[in-house]
């Protein structure tokens, strides 16, 4: 193709569109007002805290949402009047998520902590890795002389892994928190049970909170503030089995509250969740030991079936090469 005199082709032109709408976000970042939406419960620094991670700089925040609003309205018309999403659901599970309004904020290492900055985090992992497989495709296409297709093909891949990747992220962060949430209350459950014994399920609670703990006791904080809020511990409970997923917390969250709305007798329901929460956190170990021991035991294999390769089939091959090449 000639443009102005100039013979360019297609890699060439595939550049020209990606400086061009780098260029384009600078421009819409320096000459547009923010439109970040901060939230309620927190000091400036900590919220600066809380977009240090968002794949993009302080600076870009507002393009950012822009392109993860859009691409929201794009893959997921009509969010907000069906209810949560999984993203939102894997978030909370994560301790990831926050948004206005919320009493608590997210852990500090979350990369995004509402749908804005979700969908956010999509749009510029898409165009990062999107960047990476162009310039790779590029790369190919100037070494091999392949059609200028396939660098199209590699970064359209590169763009396919940045859209997955933060689902990828919040997935193993929900599934990694809720597992530490297991074993914490193989400890924290039965400790909780000796409390109430002689001091009542309601000050019990609030002793656990108060002491230092992990994922666990950072729910039953909430739970605890929600009960000084609403005087019932139903309102915290409830919502402890629908921010997490994990089998065992949803169990503990829902016998306490239907012996706490029914009038039931809670120390006998902590009573059967401590020993529950027991067995659940031995069979944890268990089937982790179990996985670590296949793990050992496939590396081991793979470095066996090496050495026998470089020890026995090595010289073999030396000499098939040896003697095709006339040495």
């Amino acid at each position: 193709m000639i443009i102005f005199g100039i013979v360019v082709d297609g890699p060439v032109i595939l550049g020209a569109a990606l400086v061009a709408f780098g260029l384009l976000i600078i421009f819409m970042t320096l000459t547009a007002p923010r439109k970040s939406r901060r939230a309620q419960t927190v000091t400036e620094r900590e919220e600066i805290n809380l977009l240090k991670d968002l794949p993009a700089s302080d600076a870009l925040s507002r393009t950012v949402l822009d392109l993860g609003e859009s691409m929201q309205s794009l893959f997921e018309p009509g969010t907000r009047q069906k209810g949560p999403s999984r993203a939102e659901a894997l978030m909370k599970a994560a301790g990831w998520w926050w948004a206005p309004g919320e009493m608590h904020k997210p852990i500090p290492t979350a990369p995004f902590w509402n749908m804005e900055t979700y969908w956010g985090a999509k749009a510029v992992y898409m165009l990062m890795y999107g960047g990476v497989g162009l310039l790779s495709g590029l790369a190919i296409v100037s070494a091999t002389g392949l059609p200028v297709v396939v660098a199209a093909a590699v970064t359209a891949v590169g763009a396919a892994i940045g859209f997955l990747d933060p689902d990828s992220k919040v997935s193993n962060a929900a599934k990694e928190r809720q597992n530490l949430i297991t074993i914490e209350m193989g400890f924290k459950v039965p400790e909780l049970w000796t409390y109430a014994m002689t001091r009542g399920v309601e000050t019990s609670l609030r002793m656990l909170a108060e002491r230092p703990g992990g994922p666990f006791v950072s729910e039953v904080r909430r739970a605890v503030r929600l009960y000084d809020v609403h005087g019932s511990l139903a309102p915290g409970l409830k919502q402890m089995a629908e921010r997490n997923t994990g089998e065992q917390i949803r169990e503990f969250s829902v016998q306490l509250r239907m012996a706490a709305e029914r009038g039931g007798r809670l120390l006998e329901a902590l009573d059967m969740l401590s020993e529950s929460a027991r067995r659940a956190m031995g069979r944890y170990i268990r089937e982790r030991t179990m996985k670590n021991l296949r793990a050992v035991r496939g590396q081991i294999m793979l470095w066996m079936g090496g050495l026998v390769f470089l020890l026995i089939l090595g010289p073999v091959a030396i000499l098939i090469a040896q003697s095709l090449l006339g040495g």
